[in-house]
C-alpha cells in the first residue's frame, strides 16, 4: 500500500527541520554533527524510496550543509525533474541562498511564486531575500503581493517602514545641527544672502 504524499511531506519537513537545528548549533562538535548528517542522509535515501522528488531535494539540502556546492545542485535539479512543487523550488532557492548566492536565490523564488502566485513560503522567501539583497523593488512587489492576500503588512515590511522613519529623523536632525551651525559661522550679509539661497 502506497504511502499518502501527505506522510511523505512530513518526513522530508522533518529532515529539513533537522538540518535548519543542526546549523544554529554552533557548540556541535564535528563527530556529532558528522553523525547528524549521516543519520539525515540515511532518512533522505529513504525518502528517495517512495517519493524521488522530495528524497533529492532533501539530498540537495544536506549536500549544502555539508558545503558540497556541485552534490547540492545536481540533487536539486533532479528533484525539479520529477516536481516543479513550490515547495521543492523554495528549498532549493533556500540551498542557494545558505551557499551565498543570493540572486540565484531569488530567480527560483520568482519561478516558485509564478508556479503557484498565491503560495506565501514563496512570497514570504522572496521578500526576505530581496530585502537582505537590497533588491529594494522586488521586496515592495512581494510585500504589496502579501498585504492583498493576507490583509497586513509584512513584518519585514513594518520593519523596512520604521528604518525608513527613523532615518528621516536622524536626517532632520542633521539638517537642524548643520542650519544652526552655519548660522553662527556665516555672519557677514554676504554670507546671509548666501545661506538664504539654499533654503
Amino acid at each position: 500500500m502506497p504511502i499518502p504524499a501527505e506522510a511523505n511531506l512530513a518526513i522530508f519537513n522533518e529532515i529539513i527541520d533537522a538540518l535548519n537545528v543542526l546549523t544554529r548549533e554552533r557548540a556541535l562538535d564535528p563527530f556529532t554533527k558528522a553523525r547528524k548528517i549521516r543519520e539525515l542522509e540515511a532518512r533522505a535515501q529513504e525518502l528517495k524510496d517512495i517519493d524521488l522528488a522530495l528524497g533529492f531535494s532533501a539530498q540537495g539540502s544536506i549536500e549544502c550543509i555539508k558545503g558540497n556546492i556541485p552534490e547540492m545542485h545536481k540533487n536539486h535539479k533532479i528533484s525539479l525533474q520529477y516536481s516543479m512543487n513550490p515547495a521543492l523550488l523554495i528549498n532549493y532557492a533556500t540551498s542557494l541562498l545558505n551557499s551565498g548566492d543570493l540572486f540565484a536565490a531569488l530567480s527560483y523564488g520568482k519561478v516558485a511564486s509564478d508556479v503557484v502566485p498565491d503560495d506565501l513560503q514563496a512570497i514570504d522567501f522572496m521578500i526576505h531575500t530581496a530585502y537582505h539583497a537590497e533588491k529594494t523593488d522586488i521586496f515592495l512587489q512581494y510585500s504589496t503581493k502579501w498585504e492583498a492576500l493576507q490583509k497586513e503588512a509584512h513584518p519585514q515590511y513594518q520593519e523596512y517602514v520604521e528604518s525608513l522613519r527613523e532615518l528621516a529623523e536622524v536626517s532632520d536632525l542633521c539638517l537642524q545641527a548643520s542650519e544652526h551651525a552655519l548660522a553662527e559661522i556665516w555672519d557677514t550679509p554676504a554670507e546671509d544672502e548666501a545661506w538664504a539661497h539654499l533654503q
